[in-house]
Parts: C-alpha cells; sequence; structure tokens
C-alpha cells in the first residue's frame, strides 16, 4: 500500500513538473534575440563541404564493417573446422569410464597367475 502511495505522489510531482513547464515554455519563445555578428568560426563551418565529409564517413564505414564481415566469416569456419575435428578424434578415442574400467581389467588380469 505505501509503495503505492509513493507511486501517486512521484507521479504527481513529475505532472506538476511538466505543466509549469509547458506554461512556462511560450514566454521563453517570445524573448527576442538580438543580431549577432558572424565571427570567424561561423564563416569557417560554413565553408566546410559537411556532405562530402558525410559521404567519405560512410564509405569507410561501409568498407569496415564489410571486411570485418569476412574476418568474422573465416573465424566462424576455423571454428567449425575445429569442432568437426573434435567430433571426430571423440568418436574415435573411448569415454573415459571405458578407459579406467578396461584398465582396471587389465591389471587384474595381470594380478592373476
Amino acid at each position: 500500500m505505501y509503495d503505492f502511495l509513493l507511486q501517486i505522489i512521484t507521479f504527481s510531482a513529475l505532472a506538476a513538473i511538466v505543466a509549469i513547464l509547458a506554461r512556462a515554455l511560450p514566454r521563453v519563445s517570445e524573448i527576442e534575440t538580438g543580431t549577432q555578428k558572424a565571427n570567424y568560426l561561423d564563416r569557417f563551418l560554413k565553408r566546410l563541404p559537411l556532405s562530402k565529409i558525410d559521404a567519405n564517413i560512410n564509405a569507410f564505414w561501409d568498407k569496415l564493417l564489410r571486411r570485418l564481415k569476412v574476418i568474422i566469416l573465416k573465424v566462424d569456419n576455423l571454428v567449425n573446422k575445429l569442432l568437426h575435428r573434435v567430433k571426430k578424434t571423440e568418436a574415435k578415442s573411448e569415454s573415459l569410464p571405458q578407459a579406467v574400467s578396461q584398465q582396471e581389467q587389465t591389471e587384474e588380469n595381470k594380478n592373476v597367475p
């Protein structure tokens, strides 16, 4: 019951905060801003070829991700080969309990004259 009461208080406080912000938001947009002189940084940023930079970055990521995909596929093939090799050797070899029981039988046969 206390948890429910705390949740109601928390969400009521959150709703009050949102309501206060919603009332204050239109006042903020009515404030006029003065015109600022274009400084060196603004002029420099306007001269940058951002579309070319974006295209180059996308091409770089495309190549990098394709190469990583090929590397991951090669590693996957290697792991599959190793697993297949392990399965073959497991099929040929005996399990540990069988090997122990056979070794005990051979020792018993040696002890009996």
